[in-house]
């Protein structure tokens, strides 16, 4: 399994945030284990609650398509990504 090391920002809590990521994994799991790992990181059960998470990619800010693997989706090392 090959793996991507990734940041990404959450404006919600001002902050960025660096994760190493499956290539393979599905974005829709993906936006769940960053949301999780963040709620945990910042001792916040409310943060990312809502059912309609958005992560987006680089510069652009390109909305990504959640059933697509993080390698099919554009997402490589040194990503910039976008969770709202």
């Amino acid at each position: 399994m090959n793996y991507f090391i990734i940041e990404v920002c959450c404006p919600s809590v001002s902050a960025k945030y660096d994760f190493k990521i499956p290539d393979k994994i599905i974005v829709k799991d993906l936006i769940e284990m960053i949301a999780e790992d963040v709620r945990i990181y910042e001792s916040n059960e409310y943060l990312f609650r809502q059912t309609d998470k958005l992560l987006l990619l680089d510069e652009n800010y390109v909305p990504i398509n959640p059933l697509e693997t993080a390698e099919q989706s554009g997402i490589k090392n040194g990503s910039i990504l976008m969770l709202i």
